[in-house]
């Protein structure tokens, strides 16, 4: 990007800036795909505390709505699925 970011200019720079960031996201992903497999296994271990929560989540969402519906639910398994989801969001934050 040749073009100087400048008041009069950066509505243009702005959307130049993004169309580049784009196309190099995009070769960026298919390269460390397709050439570093090891790249992707640290990618993995990036999202593994997002997949905890989302797991978590959902597990604590149908005891509620377990609940809701007055079926009968032990607290400690209430308490156990609170205490996991509070972990795993904990880690995400």
């Amino acid at each position: 990007m040749g073009m100087e970011c400048v008041f009069d200019t950066f509505t243009t720079w702005r959307k130049d800036l993004i169309k580049l960031l784009k196309e190099w996201d995009k070769v960026y992903v298919k390269h460390i795909k397709a050439a570093y497999p090891e790249m992707s296994k640290h990618h993995s271990e990036m999202v593994e505390p997002l997949t905890k929560l989302i797991n978590s989540n959902l597990n604590f969402y149908k005891l509620e709505q377990m609940i809701a519906r007055k079926e009968d639910v032990p607290p400690f398994r209430y308490n156990a699925l609170e205490t996991e989801f509070c972990t795993d969001f904990t880690g995400v934050c």
